[in-house]
């Protein structure tokens, strides 16, 4: 049997990363949330810009450490990373299924150093949320409403923002 020695013979007809964001999303975003839809383009376009927009196989392991790398660069932290990373392996892993692809997702193994830069949270002091509130209710208004409804009960802004709004039935 041949030995190929010109590696242009080799065709690698997988997809780019861009492309398999979009063949991930057509599969996957009819129940998906549109932060879901952001974040799986944004976490492709990261990926291209990082290490060019090349075919999903030809991503090896010290691409995928270029690439955390240039997150940490970015400012980003150990969180964000991981999530990241968590999405691109995804995203490659469902086409690389799909299209029967054999070979190793170069993002799958990347080794992520422990640091801690992660940033607590700290609530709203409860007497500006009494300001806040009661500027609410000299507005009376919807954006108003959703603000008062969200300092009152934890609700994120997405949760509160979906609810309907009912008026008593009068009697």
């Amino acid at each position: 049997h041949p030995v190929i020695n010109d590696e242009d013979s080799v065709v690698d007809d997988s997809p780019t990363i861009m492309e398999a964001v979009d063949i991930y999303l057509r599969l996957k975003s009819a129940k998906q949330t549109p932060t879901f839809i952001r974040a799986a383009k944004r976490n492709g376009k990261y990926v291209a810009e990082a290490l060019g927009n090349r075919s999903i196989t030809s991503y090896s392991s010290s691409d995928a450490a270029a690439f955390r790398d240039y997150l940490f660069d970015k400012g980003l932290a150990l969180g964000s990373v991981k999530r990241i990373f968590g999405s691109v392996r995804s995203i490659i892993n469902l086409v690389m299924l799909e299209h029967g692809i054999e070979g190793t997702n170069g993002f799958a193994k990347t080794y992520m150093p422990e640091r801690d830069d992660s940033q607590d949270r700290q609530p709203i002091p409860q007497d500006k949320l009494v300001q806040l509130q009661q500027a609410c209710m000299r507005e009376d208004d919807k954006m108003r409403w959703l603000l008062a409804l969200i300092s009152d009960t934890g609700m994120r802004l997405a949760e509160a923002a979906g609810l309907h709004i009912r008026r008593p039935a009068s009697r």
